[in-house]
């Protein structure tokens, strides 16, 4: 059993749970400020410690994993978890990186940071709740608690069986929704375009740059503190796009048009006495040194494209000041798709 990331009135109930689960089990606390490694050690009659090099032996129940950078291991060892910061009124921790790993996941009341996701994973029956008693949280019969509920848990093979595979799945769905991936984004373009999955590639450029222009700057280890919460210094990039932190806070200031929506352009290569707007197909804007937007965007030509597919030779660069849309987002080929759909079929040639 892993206590993970846990806080200064956490251990308590930990220690306690192990104490009642027994020598079968081995508990490792991992406490979310290392440090705090040989307080930890003093309440539980001087368990083994990471820091001083010692290793658990099978007389054991306990081991204080006070060392950094080793949370994903201690994940993947662990047959479940229990997320600290959530006996005390801190607020919990993130439980999609146990759920990633299949784990079932044991949280106390407090959990207000990360309601949504523990609340989603409950639906699912991956989160396990330790509530809260009229004389709160005593540490004696929470560790009871956790052991009875651990012991249940590991005990029903088919139960964990399908904990393991809707906590991935979940985890999964819910790292496409809030991060934006690269591949999500591409989906979610084609198929609102109704573009043939062979014209996947143009969507690409445009995927990146509206993950940049609207998902938060990434903060690196070094840019948070030990809760996660940004360092003052880099406080304003928290509150920035990529974009705008690539390019010194500035506003990304091309058209934001979906992906494959009807566009018009101007076409300097007809005689000026003909009609010389004419219909396209919006694919994204053109990147220049240094991930500059200089006013250009990538344009397909509707009509060779409808006539002769989606080919690269039909990708035009066309000036955003050269370019007008309808009132209303129009998808051309999503349209035909739909329409296609909602002819009846006959199957009288059959017969």
């Amino acid at each position: 059993m892993l206590a993970a990331s846990t806080h200064d009135g956490d251990e308590a109930s930990m220690i306690a749970a192990a104490n009642a689960l027994g020598d079968n089990w081995l508990t490792i606390i991992a406490p979310r400020h290392p440090d705090r490694g040989n307080q930890i050690a003093a309440a539980s009659s001087s368990a083994p410690q990471r820091s001083l090099g010692q290793f658990p032996s099978k007389d054991h129940n306990l081991y204080i994993m006070d060392s950094f950078g080793e949370m994903g291991s201690l994940f993947s060892l662990a047959d479940l978890v229990i997320l600290g910061g959530s006996f005390m009124p801190k607020g919990g921790h993130n439980p999609l990186e146990p759920a990633a790993l299949g784990l079932p996941i044991i949280t106390g009341p407090h959990i207000f940071k990360n309601s949504a996701e523990f609340a989603g994973l409950r639906d699912v029956g991956v989160v396990f709740d330790v509530a809260e008693t009229d004389v709160g949280l005593n540490a004696a019969i929470t560790g009871q608690k956790l052991a009875k509920l651990v012991i249940a848990i590991a005990n029903d093979k088919p139960a964990r069986r399908r904990i393991a595979s809707a906590a991935k799945a979940y985890a999964i769905a819910a790292h496409e929704r809030s991060h934006g991936t690269l591949k999500s984004v591409i989906r979610a373009s084609m198929l609102q375009s109704g573009f043939p999955e062979n014209a996947w590639d143009f969507a690409v450029s445009y995927a990146c740059i509206a993950l940049s222009t609207t998902q938060f700057a990434p903060l690196l280890p070094s840019e948070t503190d030990a809760n996660g919460d940004p360092r003052d210094a880099f406080k304003a990039k928290a509150k920035q796009t990529s974009w705008q932190c690539f390019h010194g806070g500035a506003d990304f200031d091309g058209p934001q048009q979906p992906f494959g929506s009807l566009c018009y352009y101007l076409d300097k290569s007809v005689h000026p006495l003909t009609g010389n707007t004419i219909p396209g197909l919006f694919v994204g804007w053109r990147s220049e040194s240094r991930c500059r937007f200089r006013g250009i965007c990538y344009v397909l030509d509707y009509h060779k494209v409808r006539q002769f597919g989606f080919k690269r030779r039909f990708l035009l660069s066309v000036p955003m000041k050269e370019l007008a849309y309808p009132p209303d987002n129009i998808f051309p080929f999503a349209e035909r798709a739909a329409e296609a759909h909602r002819k009846p079929v006959s199957y009288t040639h059959l017969r």
